[in-house]
Parts: structure tokens; C-alpha cells; sequence
């Protein structure tokens, strides 16, 4: 009967300490988190971004992230302010983003942009960005994960690990050529030898469409053919 009684005291108990609990939990002071579009970030805190593969006359790229409550909504409009991080190797000539944005009242988030800026620096070098909740805002950060959110970009030009496919198409691999193809075509990207990618006679025409930018830009240029970092004459 005693050993009854003490485990009935004993699970009260316990469960009076985890109302307790959940109450301290439910009940703490608001905090704000950050998310990256998840297309980009893949439900992480960080996100990759090449312009290489875009047209040069593309001199920024918009992505939107968002700022979540975490806690109670609020009845009336929260301010949150973002700052850099320190630890950023990027300067304020590559990006632009608000410093504060505001949750509406009775939301659970906002939609903010940030413009990563497609710099000539970036052709030789990668630039990070990390931003993170300052804790001057209404509300401030809570838990360490998704308190920032980390950028990193560049405008450095590679082959691409396909290459090999392409080459029927496009011939031996310079950066020059594979710059002069994204910006006739406008895509950097062919899928050709993947699972229901680009065909052959996508390709063929694709080949047929630089072989005819490539032979009017000789002509405009009479004595100077586009030639590529390696001083060959490009050729399709």
C-alpha cells in the first residue's frame, strides 16, 4: 500500500514538474530565426551561388530569405534588425539587403530580399556573406541553429564535369568558349547524357546556333577572330 501511494505521489509529481517545464518553455520571451529560400539552401543555413553560368548582361541575382517568430504572435507590427558578421570576406559593393525588416502583426514571419552583386572581382575569387539577427530589435535571436545565414558566391567560370559529352558538339574546352556559349545561348547548363536530359538534337542545334553567333562575330571583328585564354582561335 506505503509503495502504491509512492509511486502515485512520485508520477504527480513528475507531472506537475513537466507542466512546469512546458509552461517555462511556452511562456519565454519571443525570439526571431532566419531561413534561406529552400530551393538555394536546402533547409541549411547556407547557400552557394555562381553567376558563371548566367549571361554577363545579368549584374545581380535577388534571393528571398525569411524571418520567422519563434513564440507567441505578436499583436502588434516587430521590428528585427540583421547585421554582418564579422567573419564575412564580403564588402558592401557586393550585396545589398535591409537592415531591419517588420513582422506584421498576428504573422508568423516576413520575406525580406538580399542582392548578391555580380562584381568583375568575382571572376577570380569567391566572396561570403554572413548575416545574422542582432539582438537590437524588438525581438532578437533565441537558439544557436538559423540565428545566420551564410552566402557564398563567385563569377569563376569551370568546366563543366560533363564536358567530355559536349565536346562532339563544342570541341575542346576553354573558358573563352564556355563564356561565349552561356552568353549566345543564355543557359551554361546542358544535361545531355543525363536521365531524360537535353537530346541530340537539341545539342546539334545548339552547335548549329554558335557556329552562327561565332561566324558573326568574326566578321564584325575583320583580323581579330575570338581567340580564348590559351591565344587558339575558338572553333565550333
Amino acid at each position: 500500500m506505503k509503495k502504491s501511494l509512492y509511486i502515485l505521489f512520485f508520477t504527480i509529481a513528475l507531472s506537475l514538474s513537466s507542466c512546469n517545464n512546458e509552461d517555462f518553455l511556452w511562456q519565454d520571451a519571443t525570439y526571431a530565426r532566419i531561413y534561406g529560400p529552400k530551393e538555394w539552401t536546402l533547409e541549411t543555413d547556407s547557400l552557394i551561388f555562381s553567376f558563371a553560368p548566367y549571361n554577363t548582361s545579368i549584374k545581380e541575382y535577388v534571393i528571398n530569405a525569411k524571418i520567422f517568430i519563434i513564440g507567441s504572435v505578436s499583436k502588434i507590427p516587430l521590428t528585427v534588425r540583421i547585421e554582418v558578421d564579422p567573419a564575412s570576406t564580403a564588402s558592401t559593393s557586393h550585396y545589398s539587403f535591409p537592415e531591419s525588416v517588420t513582422i506584421p502583426a498576428g504573422s508568423h514571419f516576413v520575406e525580406f530580399p538580399i542582392s548578391l552583386k555580380r562584381t568583375s572581382d568575382l571572376t577570380s575569387k569567391q566572396v561570403k556573406l554572413i548575416l545574422r539577427i542582432s539582438d537590437s530589435g524588438d525581438i532578437g535571436k533565441g537558439v544557436k541553429e538559423f540565428n545566420q545565414l551564410k552566402l557564398t558566391w563567385s563569377d569563376m567560370i569551370s568546366k563543366p564535369t560533363n564536358w567530355t559529352l559536349l565536346t562532339e558538339f563544342f570541341g575542346n574546352y576553354s573558358n573563352t568558349k564556355y563564356r561565349f556559349i552561356i552568353d549566345v545561348l543564355g543557359i551554361g547548363i546542358f544535361t545531355y547524357g543525363e536521365t531524360n536530359g537535353m537530346t541530340w538534337g537539341e545539342m546539334n542545334y545548339y552547335r548549329m546556333k554558335m557556329i552562327e553567333a561565332l561566324t558573326a562575330y568574326n566578321a564584325a571583328h575583320p583580323g581579330n577572330p575570338l581567340t580564348d585564354e590559351n591565344n587558339q582561335i575558338v572553333t565550333f
